[in-house]
């Protein structure tokens, strides 16, 4: 990092900011709503409102600047609060909630790409955010489309130019049906994991052999976060993978081996607080199992008493691989199996590199499948390999095969969650981006979208506007709070305020509206409000709606309250009160 930011509010906060700036780090302060102090608080509630609160807020800021931060977020505070310490401040603003009245504006990435569409995340919405625009549905939709083609045996085709002569697949065919023989052991150990396993909610393994058995295709779709997993539970994906491919396409390495355990029981709670019915499973990243069975097992119950999975995946190839799974199977884990192009072993295979493309390749992909299982497990990926050899291990094995990059003859498909949505679009991401999936969508291209609206926004000042500036100053102290601005000698602040407050006056702001708006309705052009309505959508800028929406939203609230509170039912009072409220009373 740069520099870092910290929350401020305490005497005991401004003093560890004074002493991480005399140790030469830049500091970004914090004041408003603070989410570290919810408990103080009372939880995530505006800060400014009244005098006292107004006041504290413009005092903390000033002593943060004299603390020597170079900058200070500001969080939740009315419009008129946060001019005045912008105003009284010598060092830039950035508003979150804030109104429009600040040096810069912030946003949570997910937010304002709409990511957090589902009650889910009611929880974690604010207000005053502008969606810019609507990843969270783009996303359910693909992952609908990818399961329903899965199921339907669309997705994936066969891969051209690996070609197989009768000889090569006689051999094969000896070889498997020589090496089922000796592994007709069911898989008898099933371990259901930390959480309830009702039918009604977790999918569990027996679910999974059970689908397996009706021959109905099976779908896995690697998850990292809360988000990436609740899109999951909605499309309902059977499996969430939190796979060690993190390393790759959330951290940026160039392959799956720098991540630890560590940061994958991070990415494993955070994927079981947003997935309530796949089967979840994580991987058992790359040096945390090759040591001894009993590494092995240790870390596969981290991953499911510190990561709440109910299952772990391991890479099999090696003689010592297969001997963990069968340890940590026998000591009441499930396991999952991976052979093929197994990412964890790129030093030996010399890269990303296809397996099974040889007779003796091929065998062994088939072996080492037929090994996982009688260790076992209760099914296996088939990364990369030809379809035909995929074909083969499946027919061979009583267990599902999970393919990726293996064509359409296993039980079930898996892709990584950024490249089926098509998030990695662009040349960085060459490195990470396989040739054998399909994209369900082009997320990456709506996310860049958004991200320049928004900046653009900003920029022209035109975000945020009234929309999105909810929270006001109690009316009846605004002069107090300037009163004590001039007090504390901070007369510009109090004139800064007092502009502002005149700015967002919601009577005047929405007779502006309204007089400026090219779009009115009118009974001669428009039969109804929905008439009218239509017609503002199809024509007006996105500006206009939104201020057009909610001087409607006021007139509808003035006139509710015509009725319910003064229980005026005639029409000249209900017209009276919606005049007023824009401003033309």
């Amino acid at each position: 990092m740069d520099a870092v930011k910290l929350e401020a509010g305490a005497p005991s906060r401004i003093t560890a900011a004074k002493a991480i700036v005399e140790a030469g780090i830049a500091v970004m302060g914090h004041v408003g709503l603070t989410p570290q102090a919810i408990s103080v608080l009372g939880g995530f509630r505006p800060q400014g409102r009244n005098v006292a609160s107004a006041i504290k807020v413009v005092e903390t800021t000033l002593a943060l600047q004299e603390a020597g931060c170079f900058a200070i977020v500001l969080e939740c505070v009315p419009p008129l609060v946060a001019a005045a310490a912008t105003s009284a401040l010598q060092i830039p603003t950035v508003g979150i909630g804030a109104g429009p009245f600040c040096s810069d504006q912030v946003l949570v990435y997910h937010d304002l790409l709409g990511m957090m569409q589902h009650p889910h995340h009611a929880k974690v919405t604010p207000k005053f955010c502008k969606q810019y625009a609507h990843v969270g549905d783009i996303i359910n939709r693909a992952l609908l489309e990818n399961k329903e083609e899965v199921n339907s045996g669309a997705f994936p085709v066969s891969y051209k130019g690996w070609v197989w002569t009768r000889q090569h697949l006689q051999r094969l065919k000896r070889a498997g049906t020589m090496i089922r023989s000796m592994s007709n052991v069911p898989e008898n150990t099933v371990y259901g994991g930390p959480k309830s396993q009702s039918s009604d909610q977790r999918v569990t393994v027996t679910q999974i052999k059970q689908k397996h058995k009706k021959r109905e295709p099976i779908t896995m779709v690697t998850a990292y976060d809360y988000p990436s997993a609740v899109h999951l539970d909605l499309a309902g994906i059977d499996i969430a993978l939190v796979g060690d491919s993190a390393a790759m396409v959330v951290h940026g390495y160039d392959t799956t081996l720098p991540i630890t355990l560590d940061e994958m029981l991070v990415h494993c709670r955070a994927v079981a607080r947003g997935a309530k019915r796949p089967l979840l499973v994580g991987d058992l990243p790359f040096g945390f199992y090759e040591s001894s069975s009993v590494q092995a097992i240790d870390s596969a119950v981290r991953l499911l008493k510190e990561g709440a999975m109910d299952a772990i995946k391991l890479e099999g190839g090696a003689p010592s691989r297969i001997t963990a799974a069968k340890s940590i199977v026998e000591a009441g884990i499930a396991v999952m199996g991976h052979v093929g192009l197994t990412p964890q072993a790129i030093s030996v295979l010399g890269g990303f590199r296809p397996q099974g493309r040889n007779v003796a390749s091929a065998v062994k992909v088939v072996e080492t499948a037929l090994a996982l299982q009688e260790a076992g497990c209760f099914s296996v990926v088939l990364e990369c390999v030809p379809p035909l050899v995929a074909a083969a291990a499946t027919s061979a094995l009583q267990i599902p095969t999970i393919g990726i990059g293996a064509g359409p003859f296993c039980s079930g498909q898996v892709l990584v969650y950024h490249d089926l949505l098509g998030m990695m679009q662009h040349p960085h991401h060459a490195k990470v981006t396989p040739k054998f999936c399909k994209q369900f969508a082009q997320v990456g291209d709506v996310i860049n979208k958004a991200l320049v609206d928004y900046k653009e926004e900003v920029t022209s000042g035109t975000f945020p506007g009234a929309a999105h500036s909810p929270y006001k100053i109690n009316p009846a102290d605004v002069d107090g709070f300037l009163s004590e601005l001039q007090k504390l000698g901070l007369d510009k602040a109090a004139s800064a305020a007092a502009e502002a407050a005149e700015k967002i006056n919601p009577n005047k702001s929405n007779a502006a509206v309204w007089a400026n708006c090219s779009y009115l309705p009118s009974p001669a052009a428009h039969h109804s409000v929905g008439d009218w309505l239509d017609f503002l959508f199809k024509n007006a800028s996105s500006t206009e709606v939104e201020n057009c929406l909610l001087v409607c939203w006021r007139i509808w609230k003035s006139r509710n309250h015509v009725i319910f509170q003064s229980g005026q039912f005639n029409h000249s009072s209900m017209i009276a009160a919606a005049a007023a409220s824009v401003g033309y009373a």
